[in-house]
C-alpha cells in the first residue's frame, strides 16, 4: 500500500519508518523545505536511534520519500496526518494545523481515501474534523488515533 504522512516530526517519521519497514511504500510531506531536503539526504533532524540508517535504507529502496507536495500521490490509499497542535495563548491545543492539513488533502482525495488523523487533538477535535467534511457529496473516510 502507499501511504502518504503529512509532516515531518518526531510522530510522523517513525511512523513512516515503521510503515515502511512493513513493506508500504511512504511519501512524507512537510511544510519545511530545509527539512524536507535534509530528510531527502539522508539526514534525520532528530534523534532515534536507528532512525537514521532506516531512513537511507528505506529511500534506497525507494519505500521512503520526501515532499513539500502536500497533495497526496494518487496511488496513496491512506493519509495519515501528524502535524504539530501547539498550544494556543489562551491554553487549549491550537487545531490550525490539523485543520489546514484535512483542508488541504479534502481538494484532492475521492471517498475511497481514508484520513487518519494521528495528531493530539483537543476534545471536540473529532467534531471539528467531522464540520470540514459535512455535505460533501464524495467524502473520504475520516479516523482519529489518539
Amino acid at each position: 500500500m502507499h501511504v502518504f504522512i503529512v509532516g515531518a516530526g518526531y510522530v510522523g517519521l517513525v511512523s513512516a519508518v515503521g510503515l515502511a519497514k512493513l513493506g508500504h511504500r511512504v511519501t512524507v510531506a512537510d511544510v519545511n523545505r530545509q527539512r524536507v531536503e535534509s530528510l531527502a539526504a539522508g539526514q534525520s533532524p532528530i534523534f532515534e536511534p536507528g532512525l537514521q540508517e532506516a531512513i537511507v535504507a528505506f529511500g534506497e529502496q525507494e519505500r521512503l520519500c520526501f515532499t513539500t507536495e502536500l497533495c497526496p500521490p494518487a496511488d496513496a490509499a491512506l493519509s495519515i496526518i501528524c502535524v504539530s497542535t501547539p498550544t494556543g495563548a489562551d491554553g487549549p491545543l491550537s487545531m490550525v494545523n490539523v485543520e489546514a492539513a484535512v483542508g488541504t488533502l479534502l481538494q484532492s482525495v475521492d471517498a475511497d481515501h481514508i484520513i487518519v488523523v494521528r495528531s493530539t487533538l483537543p476534545l471536540e477535535g473529532p467534531d471539528r474534523i467531522l464540520r470540514l467534511v459535512a455535505g460533501r457529496e464524495q467524502r473520504p473516510s475520516l479516523v482519529t488515533n489518539p
